[in-house]
C-alpha cells in the first residue's frame, strides 16, 4: 500500500483527471386537468412518457501536500470541470454543456498511532473555501467541508483499510432561492495486494447515506443510500512518482454511475 503520509519537510505533488457517467430513465410527469362527473375540473399529476439523460463529466484536480512532521499531513487542492449532458424526454432531445471552476479548499491528516501489533489510526479533515453551485449559479465560501477517520493493518502482501467520512453543507443562498444540499456520510471497507514490490491492487465497496435536498423550503430528493463498487491498481514508477487507476460503479432504482480516476503523484 503507498504511504498514508507526505514524508517530514517534502512537498508532494498530485495531479489527477476523473471521469464520471451517470444515466438516468425516470418517468416524466406533467399537470392534467380532468373533468369529474359533477363538472368541477380536477388538476392531477399524470405520468406522460420516460425521460433518459446522461451527464458525462472530466474533473480536472491539482493537490499540494506537506509533511510538517512525520504524523501530519496539510494539503491544499483547486479542480475545475467540464460537463455535457443530453436528454430525452416528451418534448424532445436537448443538450446542454458548461465548464469552469468547480472549488478550492485546505486540509490535513494526523496519525493519530502507528501500525504495531494493532492498527494505525489516523484522523483529517477538508474545508472548501470557495466553490461554485451549478443551481444557484454563484461562488460560495466556507460552506462545505468533510472530516474524516481511517485505520489500516498489514498482513503482508495484504493490507487491510477502512476508512469513514461525513461531508457537510451548509445552507446557501442569493437573492431569489436557496439550497440546503443533504449531508453525506461514507464508510468504505478496502483490501489492497501487493502483487510485487512496485503494483498493487486494491478492491472494496464504499457504502452512502445521503439525506434529502431542500430547495426553497421544498424537498427535491429523498434520504437515500447506496453501494459502490470500488477496484483500482498503482504503480511505482520510481522512488518519486506514483501513477494510479481507480475506478467505481454504483445502480440505484433512479440511475447508474461509472467513475474512473487517473493520478500522477510526485515527491519533491
Amino acid at each position: 500500500m503507498d504511504e498514508i503520509l507526505t514524508e517530514k519537510n517534502r512537498i508532494q505533488s498530485d495531479i489527477s483527471i476523473s471521469y464520471l457517467n451517470l444515466q438516468r430513465n425516470h418517468g416524466d410527469v406533467g399537470l392534467v386537468q380532468y373533468q369529474s362527473a359533477n363538472g368541477d375540473y380536477i388538476t392531477v399529476p399524470t405520468y406522460m412518457g420516460s425521460a433518459e439523460s446522461q451527464s458525462d463529466r472530466l474533473l480536472y484536480t491539482l493537490a499540494l501536500r506537506y509533511g510538517l512532521s512525520k504524523d501530519l499531513e496539510v494539503f491544499a487542492f483547486g479542480n475545475v470541470y467540464n460537463s455535457t449532458e443530453h436528454s430525452l424526454s416528451v418534448s424532445g432531445a436537448e443538450s446542454h454543456h458548461s465548464d469552469g471552476f468547480n472549488s478550492s479548499g485546505v486540509g490535513g491528516v494526523y496519525q493519530v498511532r502507528g501500525e504495531d501489533n494493532y492498527p494505525a489510526v489516523l484522523v483529517g479533515g477538508t474545508v472548501d473555501l470557495i466553490d461554485y453551485d451549478e443551481t444557484l449559479k454563484q461562488n460560495f465560501y466556507l460552506k462545505s467541508g468533510s472530516v474524516f477517520v481511517s485505520s489500516y493493518y498489514t498482513s503482508d502482501p495484504i493490507v487491510f483499510f477502512i476508512k469513514a467520512s461525513y461531508g457537510y453543507s451548509k445552507k446557501r443562498s442569493n437573492d431569489n432561492h436557496t439550497l440546503e444540499m443533504g449531508n453525506i456520510a461514507n464508510i468504505t471497507p478496502q483490501i489492497h495486494f501487493a502483487v510485487n514490490p512496485y503494483t498493487s491492487l486494491n478492491w472494496g465497496v464504499r457504502y452512502q447515506y445521503k439525506q434529502k435536498d431542500v430547495y426553497d423550503g421544498s424537498d427535491v430528493s429523498i434520504n437515500q443510500s447506496q453501494l459502490n463498487w470500488m477496484f483500482g491498481t498503482s504503480y511505482e514508477i520510481n522512488a518519486k512518482s506514483i501513477i494510479s487507476a481507480d475506478m467505481e460503479k454504483s445502480d440505484t432504482s433512479m440511475y447508474s454511475q461509472s467513475a474512473i480516476t487517473l493520478n500522477y503523484s510526485y515527491k519533491y
